[in-house]
């Protein structure tokens, strides 16, 4: 008598049905973990974790700069207030105003009105120091070493002019990070690059003044730095570089927006600072997250109700809509990124409106959403402090509503199969 054994596939398909599930039970726990965070005063729950909402409220401060400038010639005038502006623009303050005037016939004034929440001694720094730079060389008949005259080095009086300054420079580098030194420290350093038609000139410099000192005489205060030894049959496109006397990563930034926004040729002088009152947009985080749920989600029954679109569609592009704000919502908890509440509330409102749009309309999705990343890009290359902010936080909403569609529909389309 034969025994025959026949294997069914229903285990298998059981054992899969149980991973799957096991996986949609993981991800629904992960988006209600995701929504709990996002979610205004829940940073009570726990002491252990800190995961409050950081906004930057208390951060504002503002002030007014006077400036004196010996020029009255309008070009000039225009040359140097989109310098200053380049320079405040660019290191991220949120809001600038620059007026100008002409007070006398050979001196103009300038008011810049900066509202911002950055480091008050890093915008004064931007906004006081006209920064011309050029080599210089060392006088042969002033004593450098001598003990009683300490600061003999960094007297712009004690050098000799060059030919090379700001004109033969297209850019002076800064890296992000401090390089290792010959002693075995850490130091932010300045490279130099010519112009490609000055390159031959400065190796040849260089070379004529190998391993002597010279100095970068910057608004009349010399920094001295020496020449490395070069080769005479050397090939190389040597470079100039300078040991930056800076601690942080964003004074290093500063530093390069003071050498690559543009040069003030005429004198220029800070006269006055005026301190102002803090021009502040402020809603309060719990109201506004209140306020944003009743409104999603009456708009949302008012659409089931006159049945604007389908039961699938509505939860489809509520349920995408809800994830992505929370998951950006909890990422800034989480992180301790400051925020402002009126712009998060404006890029809140717009996401609504742009997740519902592109559910409608498939065929457009797509594109549309190219249209909008390519239009913030812009923005945030040419726009202020404030605008720069809104336009990349709507990027990053915009592509995390993308990837919260995706993972929605399956979420859903897959719990529908259970």
């Amino acid at each position: 008598m034969k025994i025959r054994f026949k294997f069914s596939k229903k285990p298998k398909q059981n054992i899969n049905k149980i991973l799957k599930s096991i996986l949609l039970v993981l991800v629904g726990a992960i988006f209600i973990s995701t929504v709990l965070i996002s979610l205004p005063l829940t940073e009570r729950i726990s002491d252990k974790v800190s995961f409050n909402l950081s906004t930057k409220n208390k951060d504002y401060w503002s002030k007014e700069y006077v400036v004196s400038v010996n020029t009255t010639d309008k070009k000039e005038l225009r040359k140097i207030k989109q310098i200053i502006y380049k320079r405040l623009r660019n290191y991220g303050v949120e809001k600038v105003s620059i007026f100008s005037d002409v007070v006398s016939d050979t001196d103009s004034e300038f008011r810049i009105v900066v509202n911002t929440t950055k480091d008050k001694e890093l915008v004064y720094k931007l906004v006081s120091n006209q920064h011309s730079f050029e080599i210089v060389t060392r006088k042969k008949d002033v004593n450098f070493d001598d003990t009683e005259n300490p600061y003999a080095i960094t007297m712009r009086d004690n050098y000799e002019d060059t030919e090379w300054d700001y004109n033969d420079f297209r850019t002076v580098y800064i890296p992000k990070s401090k390089l290792r030194t010959s002693d075995g420290g850490r130091q932010f350093f300045a490279i130099f690059k010519p112009w490609t038609n000055k390159q031959s000139a400065l190796t040849s410099f260089l070379k004529n003044h190998k391993g002597e000192l010279l100095g970068l005489d910057i608004d009349s205060f010399v920094y001295p730095f020496q020449v490395q030894d070069i080769d005479e049959d050397s090939i190389n496109q040597e470079t100039i570089t300078i040991a930056v006397y800076v601690e942080t990563e964003e004074e290093a930034r500063v530093t390069s927006l003071l050498y690559n926004s543009g040069h003030i040729k005429v004198p220029y002088t800070l006269k006055e600072e005026i301190n102002r009152e803090t021009e502040i947009i402020s809603l309060d985080y719990v109201k506004l997250s209140i306020g944003l749920a009743i409104s999603l989600l009456t708009s949302y029954l008012y659409m089931l109700i006159f049945k604007y679109s389908s039961k699938e569609n509505l939860l489809l592009s509520l349920f995408t809509t809800v994830i992505t704000l929370s998951i950006y919502l909890a990422y800034l908890k989480l992180t301790h990124i400051a925020v402002d509440t009126f712009l998060l509330a404006i890029q809140f409102i717009l996401m609504m409106i742009f997740i519902k749009a592109v559910s409608d309309n498939q065929d457009s999705d797509l594109f549309v959403s190219l249209i909008l990343i390519l239009a913030f890009i812009l923005i945030s290359l040419l726009g202020t402090g404030i605008m720069m902010t809104f336009a990349q936080g709507m990027i990053a909403l915009i592509a995390l509503a993308k990837v919260s569609s995706i993972l929605t529909r399956w979420y859903i389309d897959n719990v529908k199969k259970i």
